[in-house]
């Protein structure tokens, strides 16, 4: 079944396997632009080529493909979830899956709960990013990308497509959450326990991962190490 968090650009040779709360819908945003639909919905399925992870695998291995994935720090991205779909209100996505209950719940009340779902039954904005980028163990995306860093990344990504003859958008911040409580300090133990319950996307975010040079052209290398 495709994944609509992956994206496929077939003419770039390029995926983005977007986590949500990772600047999902600030690069769906960017896609959109640079294919001339900036009033586009970006998270409307019907506006990309989508496919599930294993198809992304054999996409990198056996066509070349790049694949791009941003990645980020578990305890942010939880007080994003936080900040954006739960302490002012639940956005439609979280809404359907019958998580009123959540609306107004204090930051730590919201960590504890997530703290006690499993990747299978989390929903898709708090679950593990390991979880959507690996394929039967197997780390799918050949370029991460630090979100703290996202906009350095963005400009490599950009000119790896310019050299293929593509194009792609700049990228501005999408779906900021509105006016919304400050999130109070968690506890020492309860960062801990999110590094803990969180431990492959740590490995992720400090892991160093550039275009690789079996799977895309190899004089394009050097200039993205520096």
């Amino acid at each position: 079944m495709a994944d609509p968090n992956n994206i496929v650009l077939p003419a770039q040779r390029l995926v983005f396997m977007l986590p949500r709360r990772v600047a999902s819908t600030s690069i769906r945003a960017a896609l959109l632009r640079s294919q001339g639909r900036s009033d586009a919905a970006p998270h409307n399925p019907g506006h990309f080529m989508h496919q599930p992870a294993g198809v992304c695998l054999r996409l990198r291995d056996d066509h070349g493909f790049l694949v791009v994935a941003p990645v980020r720090h578990p305890v942010p991205r939880l007080v994003s979830c936080w900040r954006g779909k739960v302490a002012v209100n639940l956005h439609e996505g979280l809404a359907r899956r019958h998580l009123w209950a959540w609306e107004g719940m204090p930051l730590v009340e919201f960590v504890r709960h997530v703290l006690r779902t499993s990747d299978e039954e989390a929903d898709q904005h708090f679950r593990s990013q390991a979880w959507d980028l690996m394929h039967h163990h197997e780390l799918v995306p050949n370029w991460l990308i630090d979100f703290d860093e996202l906009a350095v990344g963005w400009g490599k990504v950009q000119r790896w497509v310019m050299r293929s003859g593509g194009r792609l958008g700049p990228l501005r911040w999408e779906g900021a959450s509105g006016s919304v409580p400050e999130a109070e300090p968690l506890p020492e133990d309860m960062y801990q326990a999110v590094r803990d319950r969180f431990a492959r996307d740590v490995v992720l975010y400090h892991r160093r991962l550039g275009p690789p040079s079996l799977a895309v052209r190899k004089h394009w290398l050097a200039e993205f190490e520096t």
